[in-house]
Parts: structure tokens; sequence; C-alpha cells
């Protein structure tokens, strides 16, 4: 939910996104940076729901808020055209 709060508010350029996810990847040490996001458990979608009001996206599905945040990913880690997320 953060990370679509994110993409919505502030406008991340595409190589911007993939710097900070290699770092944070990195440092953290705890798997290999995904080159493509692994669609959401079933059981997010309550939280994703409920947490969504705090960002202004109480309206944001599961679904949508994941399929914005895979494309914005793809386009970072260069499956799609580069430009501004």
């Amino acid at each position: 939910m953060d990370c679509v709060a994110l993409l919505r508010r502030y406008r991340i350029a595409d190589d911007d996104l993939r710097r900070a996810a290699e770092v944070t990847f990195r440092e953290r040490k705890t798997h290999e940076l995904p080159r493509r996001l692994p669609p959401p458990e079933r059981g997010w979608q309550d939280a994703f729901l409920r947490y969504g009001s705090a960002y202004g996206l109480a309206s944001v599905t599961l679904e949508e808020g994941w399929a914005e945040l895979s494309a914005a990913w793809d386009r970072a880690m260069g499956r799609q055209r580069s430009g501004i997320l």
C-alpha cells in the first residue's frame, strides 16, 4: 500500500526506483531483487483495503494497486520503455 501511495504522490523516475530497490535489497540481504513482482497473496486483500484509507486510497483494490506497482516495477527494471512513473 505504501508503495502505491508513493507512486501516486510523487513523480519517480524509473532509474531512481530501480536504484532505490537495488540498494534496499542489497542492504537487507533477505533475498535477491526480483525482476518481476510476484502477485500478492489473497490474504492481503483485507489489510490492503484497511490501510488504504490512511493513504487516501480506500477505493483502490489489491488487484488495482498491484497492477500499478507491477507496471512501475517492470518499467524500472527495464521490461518496458523508460520514463517517469
